[in-house]
């Protein structure tokens, strides 16, 4: 059975096209060492630590629940 795509799931698939326009189509600049990857692999691991760190500065724990 196939599903439909939810309006996120096309909101999703359009920002990826841009993206993908905006670096090039090729392999090297998607998937390369400077690629798209590359980029939103960093940006969304900082943008983890930073949560973490917020949380962990606000309540004084570490989120495992060990201070």
């Amino acid at each position: 059975m196939r599903r439909t795509k939810k309006k996120e799931d096309e909101a999703l698939d359009d920002e990826l096209d841009v993206l993908s326009a905006r670096s090039g189509h090729s392999p090297e600049a998607i998937m390369g060492e400077q690629g798209l990857l590359a980029q939103m692999t960093k940006a969304l691991g900082e943008r983890v630590l930073g949560a973490e760190l917020t949380h962990h500065l606000k309540t004084g724990r570490s989120p495992g629940g060990a201070a």
